[in-house]
């Protein structure tokens, strides 16, 4: 996967989402949770968002990483979808805006030039599932966590130090690795004494 893939993406969806359905969540905050069936589209203005899904014997994953430019919404490419069970929960601080399905395809349908941007999207939502799925099918705790870490860092970039320029939550960590909290301490110990990952009180960044 390029490095910082997201944050190339152009921003055509301002055009046509009203200014006036800004709204801002903080850190950690749902956006949409499971069994909450919607038709509002989401586009995010600044900000940073994780989807997890949750399956049939209660472990959960990440699923989905979108930033700046991109759209979210349970039912983005669904015509229909009868009990979601992915949950969308911000990163960082993040603005979003909003509008409903229908008005969003009526009028990105209709406009060539947010068709193909629209194509392009969901061509980008596929592929980092693709790599996602790839990570947590990782043998071991160690190697899911650093791929984890390591796809945020490939999806938003880094800092000029090298570090992730996007810190995780140990609490979080757990829901979007399926990994039981004791595992992840004693994970990110080792990781810590190899340089791998930097700890900040209950927050990781993965070093490059």
């Amino acid at each position: 996967m390029c490095n910082t893939i997201l944050s190339s993406l152009d921003n055509p969806w301002l055009s046509i989402f009203a200014e006036a359905s800004r709204f801002e969540l903080p850190r950690e905050s749902d956006l949409y949770a499971p069994d909450e069936p919607s038709d509002r589209i989401f586009v995010i203005e600044h900000g940073a968002v994780v989807e997890i899904r949750t399956d049939h014997v209660g472990t959960s994953h990440a699923v989905g990483l979108s930033g700046r430019g991109s759209l979210l919404g349970s039912r983005l490419a669904a015509t229909h979808i009868r009990s979601p069970s992915v949950r969308a929960i911000t990163l960082i601080d993040s603005t979003l805006r909003e509008m409903q399905r229908t008005d969003f395809l009526r009028a990105t349908l209709g406009d060539p030039d947010l068709a193909r941007a629209y194509m392009r999207q969901l061509a980008l939502r596929l592929e980092v599932a693709r790599h996602l799925s790839e990570v947590c099918s990782s043998p071991s705790a160690g190697g899911h966590i650093v791929g984890l870490l390591h796809t945020v860092a490939d999806v938003f970039g880094a800092e000029p130090n090298g570090s992730s320029s996007i810190s995780i939550s140990s609490t979080l960590l757990e829901r979007m690795t399926g990994t039981p909290q004791r595992i992840i301490e004693v994970t990110l110990r080792e990781l810590r004494s190899h340089g791998i990952v930097e700890l900040e009180r209950d927050a990781i960044r993965w070093v490059m």
